[in-house]
């Protein structure tokens, strides 16, 4: 279940979580509650577009913050030594966790300045392309186990990032792209959604032996149904 619901649970936190070396993000937004009558269950399901988008916004985020470390050796020197902890909720700006640091804070001037575009190209591993849902489905099922046992946990990436909620913390694995979503335009298989493009190069050269096929590294543009299509699967 990706969203935590019911009236429990109303006051849910739905999170997008970052890590890396020089940084870590948490980006918090409220997990809608769950509607009982239909005009409630139509603004539930607006609710969760708006939440998603939101979502899409925080792995962007992430993203724009990582290029930003990696493009400036200065900011990446001084944050290797002391790592800047961001968090940004839904009432608000990003801004530095834990104990305040003297005005004027200029790397987290930096990395609000960095926050330019609400959706992110990120990378994932292409391991099939289909003519039919039904047939990425089997090659789904065919090749799930051995996916899970390669490309899971975070000792891959450089920089990671998860969706968190009171339901627990997901990340995408192994998930299929419908036409609309695609590189390919057709029925993608893919495996993780990456920040960096060099891990995804090397979680493909992992998976191709493993798997016996051939496969890419390709750009997604993150929006809000891409995150839902990967993180249900």
């Amino acid at each position: 279940m990706l969203f935590a619901a019911g009236p429990a649970l109303a006051s849910c936190h739905c999170d997008i979580v970052a890590e890396s070396h020089w940084f870590t993000l948490a980006w918090q937004d409220t997990c809608p509650s769950e509607a009982a009558s239909d005009l409630e269950k139509t603004l539930n399901t607006l609710q969760k577009q708006q939440l998603l988008e939101r979502m899409a916004h925080g792995v962007a985020v992430a993203s724009q913050a990582w290029q930003l470390v990696q493009n400036n050796p200065d900011l990446r020197a001084s944050l290797g030594v002391a790592p800047i902890a961001l968090v940004r909720s839904s009432r608000g700006p990003l801004q530095r966790s834990g104990a305040p640091v003297p005005k004027p804070d200029s790397a987290l001037a930096r990395f609000r300045y960095a926050d330019k575009s609400s959706v992110a190209r990120l990378y994932t591993v292409r391991v099939g392309s289909y003519g039919s849902k039904q047939a990425a489905a089997t090659a789904l099922l065919k090749w799930k186990s051995a996916v899970q046992d390669v490309a899971s946990g975070d000792s891959l990436a450089s920089v990671t990032w998860r969706y968190q909620s009171c339901a627990g913390a997901r990340e995408p694995i192994l998930f299929i792209l419908p036409p609309s979503m695609s590189a390919s335009g057709r029925y993608d298989l893919d495996v993780r959604l990456l920040i960096e493009r060099q891990d995804a190069e090397k979680l493909a050269r992992l998976l191709e032996p493993r798997l016996l096929t051939r496969t890419e590294v390709v750009g997604v543009v993150v929006t809000g149904s891409v995150l839902y299509t990967a993180l249900a699967q």
